[in-house]
């Protein structure tokens, strides 16, 4: 089966972080996401994967030539400007004769994917969204789910007294090409706001509530949950490291006397923790990072080569590739962009 992935976005609620990287390649447990969401896919036989990418599109095609092109075939469509998440699917429609998948790039998730295609093909449907259920709707595309499986209604980020349930729409779908005639080439059409509402009205829109682990990491918040819910066990992510008791540590790392790992953390190779340093809890650590004596890291998450200076305290923050945390320095809901800068984009 084939599968388009919606990588095209620019990642606006991670900036600074997505100035410099593409959010498809933030990473997530030390791998880029794109890596996790690719094998997450070829675990549910999808053999084909293409890739709608418009910003810093260049880096996630460098990214795929070298690490993922052997595994799987890859088609990228590159949007001039961005398409939306309905135009990027129309815009790949001379690709799609089969029914196919649609995943937006920014959901960690561990859905059934082979229920989710049985359920679409009993129903018969034109496209099948995968529902999770959660506490607040209004960030999300709400459904009016009938008994049967059709969706009645679909409303688009609705205020929460307007939300017709708490099921919504998990940015994961199975559609036929049909749907592709509702969407006009070279526009930019929003699939949840224009395509959804109007094949809602026919009755060719169905959906499958799932209660496993799903996550939109769009946001900083999000992002460092979903660090700590695999440290917890929640959702099983593709790693590098290995599993030593409650934690995951690289290779090649180096723990100063007196310096402590407060479980869980992951902790990737060529790390050096210094003397009187605590890593922990629910920390990850990129590779290179190089923690000095006495600094303390807490539910953070810093990616590769990042320096923290000594007697640091760093809590609740983000630090991206290659940042530096000065001497002393206090940090806590911070999110760090990380040097060296890229691409031109803004100081």
């Amino acid at each position: 089966m084939k599968a388009v992935l919606l990588v095209g976005g620019e990642g606006t609620r991670l900036r600074p972080l997505t100035y410099d990287v593409p959010k498809p390649l933030v990473p997530v447990a030390n791998l880029p996401y794109l890596e996790q969401l690719m094998k997450y896919l070829r675990r549910f036989g999808v053999d084909e994967i293409i890739l709608t990418a418009c910003y810093l599109s260049e880096q996630i095609k460098a990214f795929c030539k070298t690490n993922i092109e052997s595994a799987v075939k890859l088609t990228y469509v590159i949007e001039e400007s961005p398409l939306g998440t309905g135009g990027a699917v129309g815009n790949v429609a001379d690709f799609l004769h089969e029914t196919f998948l649609v995943f937006n790039g920014d959901i960690v998730t561990d859905f059934d994917l082979h229920t989710l295609i049985a359920f679409h093909r009993e129903k018969k449907a034109k496209a099948t969204l995968a529902l999770a259920t959660v506490s607040d709707p209004t960030r999300y595309g709400v459904v009016d789910l009938l008994p049967d499986g059709d969706i009645h209604r679909f409303v688009e980020k609705p205020k929460k007294e307007e939300a017709p349930s708490c099921w919504i729409n998990a940015g994961i779908y199975v559609m036929e090409p049909a749907v592709l005639s509702l969407i006009p080439r070279s526009t930019k059409v929003s699939i949840e706001r224009e395509v959804f509402p109007q094949m809602a009205e026919t009755h060719h829109l169905s959906g499958k509530v799932f209660e496993s682990y799903w996550l939109d990491m769009g946001t900083p918040a999000d992002y460092l949950a979903a660090h700590h819910d695999y440290l917890d066990g929640k959702i099983s992510l593709e790693i590098k490291e290995s599993r030593k008791g409650k934690n995951w540590i690289g290779e090649r790392v180096t723990v100063a006397s007196g310096a402590k790992l407060i479980s869980p953390v992951l902790i990737g190779s060529e790390c050096e923790i210094g003397q009187n340093a605590v890593v922990g809890p629910y920390t990850v650590l990129g590779e290179g990072c190089n923690v000095e004596e006495g600094a303390k890291i807490e539910r953070s998450v810093l990616w590769n080569k990042v320096r923290v200076g000594r007697e640091a305290n760093v809590d609740h923050t983000i630090i991206g590739h290659e940042g530096h945390v000065e001497t002393k320095a206090v940090l806590e809901h911070e999110i760090i962009r990380g040097a060296p800068r890229k691409l031109g984009a803004p100081p």
